[in-house]
Parts: structure tokens; sequence; C-alpha cells
């Protein structure tokens, strides 16, 4: 990361980082024991970009 970038992010709040970085939330179904099949749903929020969710599902063969 550039200098001058690092120093002004040194100099946000929390909120004013969490605006410029954005939040990711993540909830999973299915247990990790390699026969069943397990999914994962995300959603991405950012203050200039519009929100989206995403569906990923784990099938083992």
């Amino acid at each position: 990361m550039p200098e001058e970038l690092r120093d002004d992010e040194a100099k946000m709040s929390t909120e004013e980082w969490l605006r410029s970085h954005g939040l990711m939330f993540s909830i999973g179904f299915g247990d990790k024991n390699g026969s069943e099949p397990r999914m994962r749903v995300d959603y991405r929020w950012h203050e200039y970009y519009d929100a989206d969710w995403m569906m990923q599902i784990e099938v083992p063969f």
C-alpha cells in the first residue's frame, strides 16, 4: 500500500474504515465430513457498489 494511503487509513474511524472497505457476511450449512454436500451463502455490502448475494455449493465426489 502506498505510504500516503497508509497514513490516511491510520487516521480513519472504525465507521469510515468499514464504509471504505465494505462488509461480508457468510453462513454455512452442512458438516465437513467429506461425504455430504455443503452450502454457503454470502452477502457483500459496500457503500459505493450494489450489494450482492452469492451461493456456493460443495459436492464431494
